[in-house]
């Protein structure tokens, strides 16, 4: 056996190291090459079938203006605004116009946005008269040192920078307000007085799904976005995941980014958003760690939904536990979409 001088055998050794570490470096660092993409969802639960087609719309039309926004500024953080926005527009969601009622009739709207570059987030809860809550919530990331601002002061510090106005009236649409009459004649509340409700048993009680969120990726940057009316029925001044970082919003540029829809106080008591930035840190695709996070709250606390995420590789994660959940994706000149476990539909971008 021929023996190489120490010399050489260091430098050999050396250059073996030097080359498997740039490999490892390479593999875990985001590519520049990824094509660019705006994931959404439209919520998740129960999707009555008149919806179907209108959530559809409205989701390739929130892909198309957020891809749009991608294209023209690189910026992952108006991207996932601009999405949610044309959702927020619809009556199709549960959220901005078409938010679902609290027990007395009234709109409160909670909204969220990060951006994964220095984990900066801004976020609002139970706001109304404000056409775009995600636009709040953005003021508050970037014109104030607070992350999550509530009802009055929110309102006021959106109007201070200019967020669009919105009336009540045309948040209000005829299907929220159906749902909630509903709601009442269930629970035999229809008869009682503002005060004599308040001593319902049923309080405190309502459930219910229902979301709107936004996440893109652009060499190695990511963002994400959330934004809901909560659930038909809920006590005034009820928060869910949506504006909660960790809980049902998460963006870092070192992981992922994440918007869940579902049982907010399961997601809260699980910290989905996060707990599938930790699975993703941990080496797990953004499919599998979405997986896995919803498994563990189902078992650990309950709860259904779905999230959908986009890790820093541009790979994409969508999963549900619900019956339904309304998603769709743009990438590459082609918009993928679908409600029903299985479906794929795609159309030109």
């Amino acid at each position: 056996m021929k023996v190489l001088p120490f010399s050489v055998g260091v430098c050999c050794l050396f250059i073996s190291i030097a080359v498997t570490n740039s490999c490892k470096t390479k593999q875990n660092e985001p590519s520049s090459d990824v094509a660019p993409l705006i994931l959404v969802h439209g919520g998740a639960g129960s999707i009555p079938e008149e919806w179907v087609e209108p959530k559809n719309l409205g989701m390739k039309a929130a892909v198309r203006a957020g891809y749009k926004v991608l294209e023209e500024s690189g910026s992952v953080l108006d991207a996932v605004e601009a999405a949610i926005k044309v959702m927020e527009d619809d009556e199709a969601f549960n959220s901005g116009r078409g938010s679902k009622l609290n027990i007395f009739g009234h709109v409160e709207m909670d909204a969220s946005i990060m951006e994964g570059a220095s984990m900066k987030a801004g976020a609002v809860a139970s706001i109304g008269g404000i056409r775009h809550p995600v636009a709040a919530a953005r003021v508050v990331m970037e014109n104030s040192s607070h992350v999550l601002v509530v009802g009055e002061g929110a309102e006021r510090l959106a109007r201070k920078f200019g967020v669009e106005e919105a009336d009540e009236d045309w948040l209000v649409t005829n299907y929220s307000r159906y749902l909630l009459d509903e709601y009442l004649k269930q629970h035999n509340l229809t008869h009682l007085e503002n005060e004599d409700v308040w001593d319902s048993p049923v309080m405190g009680r309502q459930g219910g799904t229902g979301t709107v969120g936004a996440v893109a990726f652009m060499n190695g940057r990511l963002a994400a976005a959330t934004s809901t009316g909560g659930i038909t029925g809920k006590l005034p001044g009820r928060v869910g995941d949506s504006p909660l970082v960790g809980q049902g919003v998460f963006a870092d540029d070192d992981s992922v980014a994440v918007s869940c829809t579902g049982t907010g106080e399961t997601f809260m008591r699980a910290g989905v958003a996060r707990r599938i930035g930790y699975k993703v840190g941990e080496g797990s695709t953004a499919q599998e760690a979405v997986g896995e996070a919803l498994e563990f709250m189902e078992q650990r606390v309950g709860g259904n939904g779905g999230a959908i995420a986009v890790d820093k590789f541009g790979q994409i994660g969508i999963e549900w536990n619900s019956e339904m959940m309304a998603w769709a994706w743009g990438r590459s000149g082609k918009l993928h979409y679908g409600i029903h476990r299985g479906e794929d539909f795609v159309e030109d971008l």
